[in-house]
């Protein structure tokens, strides 16, 4: 995630609407997965955390991922509106 928020820097404020943190719902087994998109195209995609990781902690971090997606559509909107004030990410 820290390195595609190093990608969002390098590119124009016009073009923050391109990158899109797509998470997937909790399965039955409270599971849950994400897309890394710029475009149509995905960067990186895992779909099933906890599953590929054994992690429990990879189950908690949805909340932050959540976050970090609020924070994204926030600093997109912003920019649109604020072409000439650089990315705070």
């Amino acid at each position: 995630m820290e390195k595609f928020i190093q990608l969002i820097k390098l590119a124009l404020p016009k073009h923050y609407n391109q990158f899109k943190l797509e998470i997937t719902p909790k399965d039955a087994n409270d599971d849950w997965g994400y897309k890394l998109k710029v475009g149509n195209f995905t960067l990186y995609q895992c779909d099933k955390i906890y599953e590929k990781t054994k992690n429990i902690n990879e189950r908690e971090q949805l909340a932050d991922f959540h976050v970090k997606n609020i924070c994204m559509k926030l600093e997109e909107a912003f920019s649109v509106e604020n072409p000439n004030i650089p990315s705070n990410y």
